[in-house]
């Protein structure tokens, strides 16, 4: 790591300190991401990166609320496109809940002086510092990482679950079959 030693020491006593959990979460996607096997599948994050991700790297990312998580979105498209919002051509987007369960994870919502000395880098606009951080913890086994939301005015809290560590956590798609099966119905639905 390139971290400075300090926020390097801070991020391994938060690692000492992991434990599990087990909540569902609001994952908003844009309609050509949709197919419920697109939802978790984590492709997003391993081809753009994102917070605690270095490109490369499957993981899926939640909302504690759904009104986050649209705005999360929001944010995010913001940060990669060098522009305001989510165009109304990516809309609608479909909100989903997903369930996960993970052995191992750091919590950055709880006010501590390791957190406290981690927390700005995780949450700076740049990236670096928390896909650095993200990759060190991951590389430990860490499954996912809990984190109050970066956009300002808003107090909700995402999760991101990384696919690509051992062991792999659990991510379910809430409903799963009976998602597909209304989009069965859908697509056979005669068209007027």
């Amino acid at each position: 790591m390139t971290l400075p030693r300090q926020r390097q020491q801070h991020a391994l006593a938060l690692l000492e300190r992991s434990g599990s959990l087990e909540r569902e979460y609001f994952r908003s996607v844009e309609l050509s991401y949709a197919h419920p096997d697109d939802v978790i599948s984590g492709e997003g994050a391993r081809l753009y990166g994102g917070r605690f991700v270095r490109p490369g790297v499957a993981a899926i990312y939640g909302s504690t609320d759904e009104y986050t998580a649209i705005r999360e979105a929001a944010a995010r498209r913001e940060r990669l496109a060098g522009g305001p919002g989510i165009p109304i051509a990516n809309y609608p987007r479909i909100t989903y809940v997903v369930a996960v369960k993970l052995a191992i994870h750091i919590d950055l919502t709880l006010t501590d002086d390791d957190v406290l000395a981690v927390l700005p880098a995780c949450l700076d606009r740049d990236l670096a510092d928390s896909q650095e951080i993200g990759e060190c913890w991951r590389q430990h086994g860490v499954q996912g990482i809990l984190y109050p939301c970066a956009v300002p005015g808003l107090n909700g809290s995402n999760v991101v679950v990384f696919r690509d560590v051992a062991p792999e956590p659990e991510i379910v798609l809430v409903n799963r079959e009976q998602i597909i099966e209304e989009l069965r119905r859908l697509s056979s639905r005669p068209r007027s």
